[in-house]
């Protein structure tokens, strides 16, 4: 619960400081909070039947994938649709890139980047209760065509992104070993997610105009330290980089500090350590769910928002999703455990055999 209300926090804090600054807090202000408590209550909830909360995730996960495909392959079709993003020259399959209902390319990668992942971990569960044609079925509507809508995007985000969950879910997590790595893995991803900002700093390198961006958040910092510039910020500010204003601070951190300054980024700080925590803490029983989903948020938030605000409404959808999978993690450990307690209660009075852990073993979700 307590990692609820902090990601909660995460969310809606930038808003706060509007209240309190009296700074513009933009039109999807209302939106925003919103979101912040559907956070708070679907991972509060998660308690209740944890599992099925991560396969209500998958199915969310996967109509937003198929429908960008659908809406892609309509706008093939049709010009001037918002299923295809035509600012950039990119046309490695023959298509410009792939935003689909996300709006950009980089947002649909996100998502279908964490379909794939976590519908791997869902494949390899059906594969082992069902059989083998229940994980063909799984990989077929989960797997695949995420896999076809991160290669569609042409996001060069994205497919880091993409890479960086497979290491995820090929990482050890059994014993010390598998705790060290898995801490090292979720600290290397932190650190790819403060990178760019920081080459930039010292090279001649714009990250294509992102620099623009993190300037305008070192900015609104220094305008107000605590509280940030609120989520309108950059709406506020009309610096442009050729024809392209920058919505947002291109980066997960700056994101924060511009927004919600450095109160907003202790929250951030406090939310990721909590999810860290459990990630490891949980890795046997969690089977990597949350532990590639963090992965996931920080190396996309190197160049892109993955927590807080965003520059469309649909941008908070992944950190709702992968909060509720963090969240369910320790109700699925005590889930597991209520379980396995009355079936081994009722061994017990049928039979004096000893205690059995009745709790699947690891890899089990």
């Amino acid at each position: 619960m307590s990692f609820g209300v902090l990601t909660a926090g995460v969310v809606g804090i930038g808003y706060a400081s509007c209240a309190i600054t009296g700074t513009e807090c933009g039109s999807d202000g209302w939106f925003a909070l919103t979101i912040a408590l559907a956070i708070w209550g679907l991972v509060s909830g998660g308690s209740v039947v944890p599992h099925l909360m991560r396969y209500h995730v998958i199915a969310i996960l996967v109509i937003l994938v198929i429908a960008s495909l659908i809406a892609g392959a309509a706008g093939l079709a049709s010009d001037g649709s918002s299923a295809i993003y035509t600012l950039n020259d990119r046309t490695l399959f023959g298509s410009q890139q792939l935003a689909g209902i996300a709006g950009h390319p980089n947002l649909l990668a996100l998502i279908a980047s964490l379909c794939a992942a976590l519908g791997w971990q869902m494949t390899r569960r059906a594969y082992a209760v069902v059989g083998l044609n229940g994980g063909l079925l799984v990989f077929a509507v989960a797997v695949a065509p995420a896999l076809v809508a991160v290669f569609w995007s042409q996001s060069r985000t994205g497919m880091a992104i993409l890479l960086v969950g497979l290491i995820g879910l090929l990482i050890p997590i059994a014993g010390k070993l598998g705790r060290l790595l898995s801490v090292a893995f979720l600290l290397v991803c932190a650190a790819i997610a403060w990178l760019p900002p920081v080459v930039a700093q010292f090279n001649e390198i714009s990250f294509h105009g992102r620099i623009v961006a993190w300037e305008m958040a070192a900015d609104s910092l220094r305008s107000s330290p605590l509280l940030g510039g609120g989520p309108a910020v950059f709406l506020n500010d009309s610096r442009w980089v050729g024809e392209w204003s920058p919505a947002h601070a291109h980066n997960v951190f700056h994101q924060q500090l511009a927004s919600a300054g450095l109160i907003g980024l202790l929250l951030l700080f406090a939310a990721l350590g909590i999810a860290g925590w459990i990630a490891v803490r949980f890795r046997s029983i969690d089977d990597r769910w949350s532990m590639v989903s963090i992965a996931l948020l920080l190396t996309y938030g190197a160049l892109e928002p993955s927590f807080g605000v965003g520059s469309s409404p649909i941008s908070f959808i992944p950190i709702v999703l992968a909060a509720t999978v963090i969240g369910a993690a320790p109700s699925l450990d005590e889930w597991r455990s209520r379980k396995g307690g009355k079936k081994n209660a009722q061994t017990a009075s049928a039979s004096p055999r000893p205690f059995i852990d009745a709790r699947p073993s690891s890899g089990s979700l």
